[in-house]
């Protein structure tokens, strides 16, 4: 809040635990510079008719330039020290129209970044979109590539059977070779067997 220079500033204060009855309420004025200008005791103000005392101390003082006006309020004998800045001087007119145009100003770029951000996702989705329709795509060639693997499968398990089929004969052949083998070596002893002029 700001308050006039040159016109009195009402200061409220209420003591440390509502104490009431305090004569050593002390409230010491410092000037923009921080200096000392006046030490005034503060006043307790009576409770209405009925109503609960409040502790509530006052004192009024008046500020000569404009700039921040710090007030300490004190009690030895009750414990307070508290101190409080005042805001003195008058917002022109022309302030406050700087001020909102600033705000103004910060809007309209904050609502530009924020289109610019709603560009860059929607630019991300769409190369989403792309990035899904790609991996469709590449699932499609797995699924050709399975299929063909699949066949080529059956086809070696058939290539397979032709060889078990082609090792079977074969075997039986080396069984016939030698039995026949067995004949002719039969044969040739009889041949060799001596007792024969060449």
């Amino acid at each position: 809040m700001g308050y006039k220079k040159n016109e009195a500033l009402q200061v409220n204060y209420i003591a440390l635990k509502k104490t009431t009855g305090l004569t050593d309420v002390k409230m010491r004025v410092y000037n923009t510079a921080d200096v000392l200008i006046n030490e005034y005791t503060m006043v307790e103000v009576a409770a209405s008719s009925g109503d609960a005392a409040l502790g509530l101390y006052r004192k009024s003082f008046t500020p000569t330039t404009d700039g921040q006006w710090r007030v300490r309020i004190e009690s030895v004998i009750n414990g307070d020290d508290i101190s409080k800045i005042f805001e003195i001087g008058n917002f022109k007119l022309d302030d406050i129209e700087t001020i909102v145009a600033d705000i103004d100003g910060n809007v309209d770029q904050a609502l530009l970044d924020i289109a610019a951000v709603k560009g860059v996702v929607d630019s991300t989705e769409g190369k989403v979109d792309q990035a899904i329709l790609d991996v469709a795509a590449v699932k499609g060639v797995v699924d050709s590539t399975e299929g063909k693997v699949d066949q080529t499968i059956l086809d070696v398990a058939a290539v397979k059977g032709v060889v078990d089929s082609t090792e079977g004969k074969v075997d039986q052949s080396l069984l016939d070779i030698a039995a026949v083998k067995g004949v002719v070596d039969n044969i040739d002893l009889q041949i060799n067997a001596g007792g024969y002029i060449l």
